[in-house]
């Protein structure tokens, strides 16, 4: 019960210290969604380009850029390659 009660804890610190920065920075979250979506794009498209995968490019913006804990960023960055690979597949 109390991994469980840690877990929560964490997920929330991690929440309100990432609205902390964008109250410092002064912007909202849905320019905070924007800004993270234009980096997703310009990351799949110069990973294409150069024949590496985006996570290489994803991990270090979500990691540097966005102060993602790096355990949730390389976690996106499996789920977004899981999805890539399942959606060539069929």
């Amino acid at each position: 019960m109390s991994h469980d009660r840690a877990r929560h804890d964490s997920c929330l610190s991690t929440v309100e210290a990432a609205e902390s920065r964008l109250l410092v920075i002064g912007i909202g979250i849905d320019e905070y969604l924007l800004l993270m979506f234009l980096v997703a794009v310009v990351a799949g498209l110069v990973g294409s380009m150069v024949g590496i995968g985006g996570g290489i490019l994803v991990v270090p913006a979500l990691t540097i850029g966005f102060g993602v804990p790096i355990e949730y960023a390389i976690g996106a960055s499996i789920i977004s390659t899981i999805a890539t690979s399942s959606g060539s597949a069929s």
